[in-house]
């Protein structure tokens, strides 16, 4: 088991791309998936 702690995020850089993405949870269909910026991650019991 892993247990990741972060953001739901949208990507852009200074050339000026940009991945935007969805920053909920709870949507559906196209256009629903996510990127998410990791803060934190546990396994077991050790953090990593």
């Amino acid at each position: 088991m892993v247990k990741l702690r972060g953001y739901l995020v949208n990507a852009t850089k200074a050339d000026g791309f940009r991945w935007p993405t969805s920053l909920t949870r709870t949507d559906t269909g196209n256009g629903a998936c996510e990127l998410f910026y990791i803060e934190a991650a546990e396994a077991g019991n050790d953090v990593i």
